[in-house]
């Protein structure tokens, strides 16, 4: 499970009109220096995706998070998708009212909680693959 990714670190990098961009240089360093760039772009996750069996995932975002932008998830999950070998689930949830920390409401917390426990548990009983002609949760990215 993932919660607002940093995936595509070299690419949200690169655009310094992205509002923490200047200041991540700080923690991170500027991919505009060629050996940075091939540095940093063997690490993001987004650039290193690759046709392999994945395991299952769940891939939690915020539409209102400033700090990571929702399309990164929604890029990397597109990606994996169509690099995925096996038949695992690769589940992308976007949270509408949330923001980078997630929710403040105690209640919510508590749903987002069960909705991991039941992930985990499913892919415990049916190891994390769909049904048999069941393409869709890892085929068209329903989730629920």
């Amino acid at each position: 499970m993932t919660d607002v990714p940093f995936v595509d670190v070299t690419h949200t990098l690169l655009d310094s009109d992205w509002p923490l961009t200047l200041t991540d240089y700080d923690e991170i360093a500027d991919p505009r220096d060629p050996v940075v760039f091939h540095y940093i772009r063997r690490y993001s996750p987004y650039d290193n995706v690759s046709l392999q069996a994945y395991p299952p995932m769940l891939v939690n975002v915020a539409e209102h998070d400033r700090r990571v932008p929702v399309w990164e998830a929604l890029k990397w999950v597109a990606r994996l998708r169509r690099a995925q070998t096996s038949r695992s689930l690769i589940l992308l949830r976007i949270d509408s009212a949330a923001g980078h920390r997630g929710m403040t409401d105690r209640l919510a917390e508590v749903e987002d909680a069960a909705l991991v426990y039941t992930f985990i548990a499913a892919c415990l009983t049916t190891r994390g693959v769909s049904p048999p002609g069941d393409t869709r949760c890892a085929v068209s990215g329903e989730s629920g």
